[in-house]
C-alpha cells in the first residue's frame, strides 16, 4: 500500500525563494523511519535540482563547493549533485 505524504515547509529565515515550500513524497510503506523519510526528502531535492540545474539549489543541505545566499545555494558552476552525498550530510 502507498502513502502520500504532504510536506510543508514553514521557516523564519526561508530556504530561498518563497518562505513556504510544499511538495508530496511517495511512500511505498504503511510505515516510514524518520532516517528513510529524510533520505526520501534529500533524494525528491536533488532529483529537481538536477532535473533543470537551476542557478541556485533550494534543499536542506548546502552542497559543496556553493554559496549560502537569500535565494538558496548559489551554485559556482551548474553540475549534478550526488544525493548520496547530500543524504550523508543531512544525517
Amino acid at each position: 500500500m502507498s502513502t502520500t505524504l504532504k510536506i510543508r515547509d514553514k521557516t523564519t529565515f526561508g530556504l530561498g525563494g518563497d518562505d513556504d515550500r510544499d511538495f508530496t513524497l511517495d511512500v511505498p510503506e504503511k510505515r516510514i523511519t524518520v532516517r528513510e523519510l529524510i533520505r526520501a526528502r534529500v533524494y525528491r531535492e536533488v532529483h529537481d535540482y538536477n532535473v533543470s540545474q537551476p542557478e541556485y539549489f533550494q534543499g536542506l543541505v548546502q552542497p559543496s563547493d556553493a554559496e549560502r545566499s537569500l535565494n538558496g545555494f548559489k551554485m559556482r558552476r551548474r553540475r549534478r549533485i550526488d544525493p548520496e552525498k547530500q543524504f550523508e550530510l543531512a544525517k
